[in-house]
């Protein structure tokens, strides 16, 4: 009995141990990242390849709607019909057919436009902490940021009722302190929406993108100023010696 108890005592604190190793330690509030960026060497790692535009655009709808609907009627068509069952069945999957199809179409396309936000949000942080930028950096204990793009798109805002389009975003910044063997995650921030501005996919694309770049601004000022806030700082450069 003794040595059945330990047993299960034994995998009892494997799986707590296992868990924990899972979920990973909490993030850090904002009173500890400032505390932490005050006393720690900080690198912000440039973004070489900035995200490219993507343009969903509803000319691009409507031919895969097109592509989808006569692929699927034709490959209703290939199967004999002898009785309102098959007829039946075939429709079923002519329709599930043209779903699929349709879901995997590309529904834009990407362009190269403008700076690229992920690699303006970058350097906006590592001007900032310029004074806090050292050869230390790459040293155990040292902040690292990243930056990324998962969404940067030009997209309609209604199929039906207008002809505008608007800029969606999803930055993320990730704060990392570098570890003797790993990097541990200490904050995750995500800076995501949509452009205050509508307009014709025209009017966004004219002079090489004019408008975009204008509201990519506008965007990455709001998501520093939103970083800002999480990391527990305030506009002012952080120089170490507060």
């Amino acid at each position: 009995m003794t040595i059945k108890i330990a047993s299960i005592n034994a995998l009892a604190l494997f799986i707590l141990t296992a868990c924990s190793t899972l979920l990973g330690k909490p993030e850090l509030t904002a009173e500890e990242m400032k505390e932490r960026l005050m006393s720690s060497p900080v690198s912000v790692l440039p973004v070489h390849e900035p995200v490219m535009l993507f343009e969903r655009t509803k000319t691009r709808a409507i031919a895969n709607s097109v592509i989808a609907s006569l692929a699927a009627s034709a490959a209703g068509n290939m199967a004999h019909t002898s009785s309102p069952q098959q007829l039946q069945s075939n429709m079923e999957i002519s329709r599930e057919f043209g779903q699929q199809l349709h879901g995997v179409l590309p529904d834009g396309d990407r362009v190269r436009a403008g700076r690229g936000p992920d690699r303006a949000f970058a350097g906006k942080l590592a001007e900032y902490f310029a004074n806090r930028e050292s050869g230390e950096a790459g040293a155990s204990g040292a902040v690292v940021f990243r930056v990324g793009a998962s969404l940067w798109e030009l997209g309609y805002e209604s199929f039906l009722a207008n002809n505008d389009y608007q800029l969606n975003y999803r930055l993320t910044l990730r704060v990392q302190a570098k570890g003797e063997e790993s990097l541990q995650t200490l904050k995750t921030i995500t800076c995501a929406g949509s452009s205050a501005h509508q307009m014709p996919l025209e009017q966004w694309q004219a002079e090489n993108y004019r408008e975009v770049d204008s509201a990519a601004h506008e965007i990455v000022e709001h998501c520093f100023d939103l970083a800002l806030l999480q990391l527990g700082l305030d506009g002012d450069p952080v120089d170490g010696n507060e």
